[in-house]
């Protein structure tokens, strides 16, 4: 999987994107802000982190980064659990994919049957 520092420069423009729909309470692994909620799958201790989570409505939403990667099993059981946990809040789990990276994360969802919305990030 691809590294919160490869990500910086996209979680910034995703957050000042969710900012204008109205989101708040932004929790990101970035310096200006709160770490949001990490989860650990027990069989592996690997630890599962949304790139931020944020309000609206007093609903809280999970986001992430979708890149293209060779290895997608481990980006799928994370995007698995964050929709799950979103579905639990009656919540969404929102991805932003940049330019070139859209179809690869819409046949990803498709294919896996992750339910999540798919924003691209310009």
């Amino acid at each position: 999987m691809v590294s919160i520092e490869e990500k910086r420069d996209y979680i910034e423009k995703a957050i000042e994107f969710a900012k204008t729909k109205g989101f708040k309470e932004f929790r990101a692994n970035l310096d200006d802000f709160e770490d949001p909620k990490s989860f650990t799958k027990v069989s592996s201790d690997k630890e599962i982190l949304p790139d931020f989570t944020a309000k609206r409505r007093g609903k809280k939403h999970y986001f992430d980064i979708a890149l293209k990667t060779e290895n997608v099993q481990p980006l799928i059981t994370k995007w698995k659990l964050l929709s799950q946990l979103a579905e639990l809040k009656n919540s969404k789990l929102i991805l932003f994919a940049p330019r070139g990276h859209k179809a690869f994360a819409e046949r990803l969802i498709k294919l896996y049957k992750v339910p999540a919305q798919v924003e691209a990030l310009k």
